[in-house]
C-alpha cells in the first residue's frame, strides 16, 4: 500500500493521483473485456448512498447486486443459491434477453409471506438482485474492509476481483484482490464518476452489439434478395468454369468425346 500514498497530512495519507489513474486505466480495459464478451458481474455494496448506481447497472445491464451483508457461501454454494433465488427475486431473465415476472402462484404467495417474517424479509433483500443462470465471472467490491468474506470465496475460486482499497485496508486482503485501485473510496464524487464510467462502457458495448445484428441482418436479407446469381455475386474464373464443367456428369461431354474417336456419327 505504501507504493501507493505520496505522503501524509495530519495524520492521514495522501494517494498518488498518477497511480489511482494507472490502475482505473487498467480496470477499465479488464472491464471492457468482459462487457464485450457479455460476461456475468457481481457489484457488491453495503452503503445505501451508492444503491442507485449499482441496482441502475445491474437492472438495465442484466448483471447480479448485493446491497446488504454478504452472506457465506453465495459464491462456493453458486449450485444450491441459483435454486432459492427463483422464490426470492420478484423477475427472472429470460433466454431471449428480458425480464419477465414468474408466472406460478406458488412463488407468488412466498413472495407475499416473505414481508410477513423477518427473516425471509432478509434473504429477499439479499437475493432479489442475483441473477440464477451461472456464476458471476467477476467481483466488483465497493468497500472491501467490510466485506473480506466475499474477497476470501473469490479468490478460493480463482475469480477476479475489482477493489476500491483505501490507507486502512490491510495487507491480507490487498493481496487477494486482482485490481485494486488506491482511493478515498468513502468519497461519493469519485464513487459516483466511476460506476458512471462502467456505466457507459456498458452502454457503448450494447450499441455495438445492436449495430452488429443489424447489419447481419441486413446481410442476410440482401443475400436472399440477390440469390447465389445475384448481382452482387463475382464472376467466375475461367478455370472454376471448367471445373464446374467437368465435375457436372449430367452433361454429355465424355460420351460425346469418346464417339468422336471412333467415328461414329450421331
Amino acid at each position: 500500500m505504501f507504493s501507493y500514498i505520496r505522503g501524509f497530512r495530519n495524520e492521514s495519507s495522501i494517494f498518488d493521483l498518477s497511480q489511482t489513474l494507472r490502475c482505473c486505466r487498467l480496470m477499465f480495459q479488464y472491464f471492457n473485456v468482459l462487457s464485450k464478451k457479455r460476461h456475468h458481474l457481481l457489484f457488491l455494496n453495503t452503503r445505501p448512498e451508492l444503491n442507485d448506481f449499482t441496482l441502475f447497472i445491474t437492472k438495465n445491464f442484466r448483471h447480479s447486486a448485493v446491497v446488504d451483508q454478504w452472506t457465506g457461501g453465495i459464491l462456493t454454494n453458486w449450485k444450491q443459491i441459483k435454486k432459492t433465488v427463483i422464490f426470492f427475486s420478484p423477475t427472472v431473465p429470460h433466454r431471449r434477453g428480458g425480464m419477465g415476472r414468474v408466472n406460478s402462484p406458488i412463488i407468488e404467495q412466498f413472495q407475499e409471506v416473505c414481508d410477513t417474517f423477518p427473516r425471509l424479509r432478509k434473504s429477499r433483500r439479499l437475493f432479489q438482485y442475483l441473477r440464477k443462470d451461472k456464476r458471476p465471472n467477476l467481483l466488483v467490491v465497493l468497500d472491501p474492509n467490510n466485506n473480506e468474506y466475499a474477497i476470501h470465496e473469490a479468490y478460493n475460486l480463482k475469480l477476479p476481483i475489482i477493489a476500491f482499497v483505501d490507507a486502512d485496508t490491510p495487507s491480507t486482503i490487498l493481496k487477494k484482490i486482482t485490481y485494486p485501485i488506491p482511493s478515498n473510496n468513502r468519497s461519493i464524487v469519485f464513487m459516483h464518476w466511476v460506476l458512471n464510467s462502467m456505466m457507459l462502457i456498458c452502454t457503448k458495448n450494447r450499441l455495438m452489439r445492436a449495430k452488429a445484428a443489424q447489419r447481419k441482418k441486413q446481410a442476410e436479407e440482401r443475400r436472399k434478395k440477390e440469390g447465389p446469381r445475384g448481382s452482387g455475386a463475382k464472376p467466375l474464373s475461367k478455370w472454376s468454369r471448367a471445373k464446374k464443367n467437368w465435375c457436372d456428369f449430367s452433361r454429355p461431354a465424355l460420351p460425346l468425346f469418346f464417339s468422336a474417336k471412333r467415328g461414329e456419327k450421331k
